[in-house]
């Protein structure tokens, strides 16, 4: 049975979902809180299983390459890192709301969507520390990556200014959409439909993929060679 659960993190090499963990699996487990700016938000009387992380856990991500599991906690201003070997915990205050996240594991970086504060944190999975933070579109919610070593490209999708921006993760900048040339554009990003929300990558295709809650319509953005970025977008009703 699953409780309270709002997104599943993928493999980003496999692109398989990850399931919950399992309530007999935990009970042999005791999570350690290794440092937390705020322990007394967590709820210790919670009867839900699993992993106990902080206040209002929205994005998730995992990175096979270290076995490290990261947990966005969109109520508490923190980052909770899970080793998922011993199941002992870490907690990041990093700010700003964050609401989702990516992982890319090659490089082992983190990239956070922060709501209130408009930007994207992006952390060293070793030393989690912030190695960057970019200025994106009004309240950015969802985060996915194309994962390709040799050139890699993380989309935000932008609810209050229905857009997606786009950033390098060679450089750690935004890259500047010019094409098409629209009243949406002129911020750099790429206009889709209304309230954009959940969003997704097929690298193979070099397609990405966006839900727009308010309009009721999928974007398909072809962003071919990357260099491009932008060919088309499809509304799908």
């Amino acid at each position: 049975m699953l409780y309270n659960i709002k997104y599943l993190g993928k493999d980003p090499i496999t692109f398989s979902r990850y399931l919950p963990i399992a309530q007999n699996i935990m009970e042999s487990f005791d999570p350690q809180i290794v440092s937390s700016p705020d322990d007394n938000r967590r709820n210790s009387s919670s009867n839900t299983p699993g992993l106990n992380v902080l206040n209002s856990p929205q994005g998730i991500g995992f990175n096979p390459e270290t076995g490290m599991l990261y947990v966005a906690n969109d109520g508490s201003n923190v980052i909770s890192v899970i080793n998922t070997e011993t199941y002992e915990i870490k907690n990041i205050n990093v700010g700003g709301q964050p609401h989702d996240l990516v992982v890319t594991p090659t490089d082992n970086k983190v990239y956070v969507t922060h709501a209130t504060s408009n930007n994207v944190f992006v952390l060293d999975g070793i030393t989690h520390k912030v190695l960057s933070e970019i200025d994106v579109g009004s309240t950015p919610a969802n985060i996915a990556a194309d994962t390709d070593e040799q050139d890699r490209v993380i989309f935000v999708s932008n609810q209050d200014s229905n857009s997606i921006s786009v950033i390098s993760g060679q450089t750690l900048k935004k890259i500047p959409i010019s094409f098409p040339a629209s009243e949406w554009n002129k911020s750099g990003d790429i206009g889709v439909g209304e309230s954009p929300y959940g969003l997704d990558v097929n690298p193979v295709t070099n397609r990405l993929f966006v839900a727009n809650s308010a309009s009721n319509t999928v974007s398909v953005i072809d962003y071919g060679e990357k260099e491009e970025l932008l060919k088309y977008i499809i509304f799908l009703i």
